[in-house]
């Protein structure tokens, strides 16, 4: 159940991220809600549903967008897992980790996309597209991150409440 339902969280993203945000582009970079929902399943539930959620938004980002399927998996996996390591050695209830998190997790997904893309045929250059676009991109998702972890924060605890997380696992 907590499956379909965080599938139905990182979709919602997706359709918000690709409809609204469409429209509210800065300097032509619109936030990663995906990547910003990635780090907050992986601060407030640990690396293993990091990697799952990782999987779960890289897997229907790429099935949405239509080209690359699998090329957005393995860096959204890598920042679910690296996030879910940041409640061991961050005090996490303040606004600027999530914030930090989501900006250095998006430089870092973005980045492994365009040199993966670069080796499978995606002709983008790798430093302009960097200093255009992922910066950009990375402090947009910051400012957005803290929103997005509150959700998160609220979901997991309905989860709790109705007892679908007691330290089960995610599959």
């Amino acid at each position: 159940m907590r499956l379909l339902i965080l599938s139905l969280f990182i979709l919602g993203m997706y359709i918000l991220q690709a409809s609204f945000f469409t429209h509210l582009a800065v300097y032509g970079a619109r936030p990663d809600l995906i990547t910003a929902t990635v780090v907050a399943v992986g601060i407030t539930a640990g690396p293993f549903e990091g990697m799952v959620s990782g999987i779960l938004g890289g897997f229907i980002l790429d099935l949405l967008r239509g080209t690359f399927i699998g090329l957005s998996v393995p860096g959204k996996l890598l920042v679910g897992l690296m996030a879910g390591f940041i409640p061991k050695r961050v005090y996490v209830d303040s606004w600027w980790v999530p914030a930090v998190s989501a900006f250095v997790a998006t430089l870092l997904d973005q980045s492994f996309f365009l040199i993966l893309g670069n080796s499978f045929g995606l002709d983008q250059p790798l430093w302009p597209s960097f200093r255009r676009l992922i910066i950009a991109s990375g402090i947009y998702t910051a400012t957005m991150a803290p929103l997005v972890i509150r959700g998160i924060r609220h979901l997991y605890g309905e989860f709790l409440n109705r007892g679908w997380f007691k330290e089960q696992r995610l599959l």
